[in-house]
């Protein structure tokens, strides 16, 4: 990626950073790379470790079989499910990514969690951030009293120094639970998509109940805009790579080689974050790190003149600094 692009891309997205009102939400597209699995992965594992017969291997599956699957690994065998999610996501920090030291420099109000790893609570310490909320204690007004702290919505494997695999937010009637009417996850979100911007950084978004939780702010929103012609709403922005045709694999190693850019899967993607009010903000991925989204922090932290320490400039350490 051209520096020319990333200076554009700060520029987009630094105004909504130094207002002070902006949350980042971390996805676990920035934990893959610290050899944490995917939700397709972690099903696996669950389903292997509970001993449920598996999804055939050549399916791509829905946000919905996963979950569904999960909820028979975790019925099968409660103990093997949770111990199993405790050894996925619960070990301590080895290996670590230099974007969480780079987000935990930049002035955002909270940071917001779907990952179940401590990685970002682990570099949040680092930077003396030190107030970590998890499901199904969310308290929102913690956002105003404690800037900077850190929520992890579905959850926390590492608790006390220790793997932990229940209270995790995977399966479907754990999603019910969460996301449901009076759901804790539903009304934090109500409240936090509301009223603060927010960068979404490594997210999917595939959730049906996290779609549903955007769709209920954008009917609240549509009133607000009805009775206060001209009230601003918050900004959305989720940071994803340009798609070429093929695997993820290909994508990646066709980027700037001449390979047909997958137009209409972007398109799709845009149009799916679009009704809920999210901005696709692309880079150009060269490698599988995607490292390009350390090169953009670097520059909002260039443009904020924070100083960026050369320890964190490699992108995985086995070490965490500040």
């Amino acid at each position: 990626m051209s520096l020319d692009d990333l200076t554009r891309l700060s520029v987009k997205l630094w105004p909504i950073i130094k207002n002070g009102n902006c949350v980042a939400w971390v996805g676990a597209g920035l934990s893959e790379v610290a050899d944490y699995p995917g939700w397709q992965e972690t099903v696996r594992h669950l389903c292997k470790a509970c001993q449920v017969t598996p999804l055939p291997p050549e399916h791509y599956p829905s946000a919905d079989e996963l979950m569904d699957k999960a909820d028979e690994c975790k019925q099968a065998n409660l103990t093997a499910y949770n111990t199993s999610l405790g050894q996925l996501f619960g070990g301590p920090v080895v290996t670590t990514r230099r974007a969480f030291h780079l987000l935990m420099k930049l002035p955002f109000r909270a940071y917001v969690t779907t990952n179940f790893d401590p990685l970002l609570d682990d570099a949040a310490g680092a930077h003396g951030k030190r107030t970590v909320c998890t499901y199904p204690a969310l308290p929102i007004p913690i956002i105003e009293r404690n800037p900077g702290s850190i929520f992890h919505l579905h959850g926390l494997a590492r608790q006390n120094n220790m793997p932990r695999g229940e209270g995790l937010v995977l399966s479907t009637s754990e999603y019910d639970l969460a996301y449901g009417n009076t759901g804790p996850v539903a009304d934090f979100l109500t409240q936090l998509l509301l009223y603060y911007d927010v960068l979404f950084i490594g997210c999917s978004l595939a959730e049906p109940a996290m779609y549903e939780a955007f769709a209920r702010v954008h009917t609240i929103h549509l009133q607000i805009q009805r009775s206060q012609p001209g009230a601003r709403t918050p900004q959305r922005f989720v940071l994803r790579p340009t798609l070429y045709s093929g695997s993820d694999e290909i994508r990646i190693a066709s980027a700037g080689k001449g390979i047909e850019r997958d137009y209409q899967a972007e398109q799709a993607e845009d149009v799916r974050f679009g009704e809920m009010e999210i901005e696709v903000v692309r880079y150009e991925p060269t490698d599988d790190r995607h490292s390009e989204v350390e090169e953009l922090l670097e520059q909002l932290c260039n443009r904020a003149h924070i100083q960026v320490s050369s320890e964190v400039r490699h992108g995985l350490s086995q070490k965490v600094f500040p």
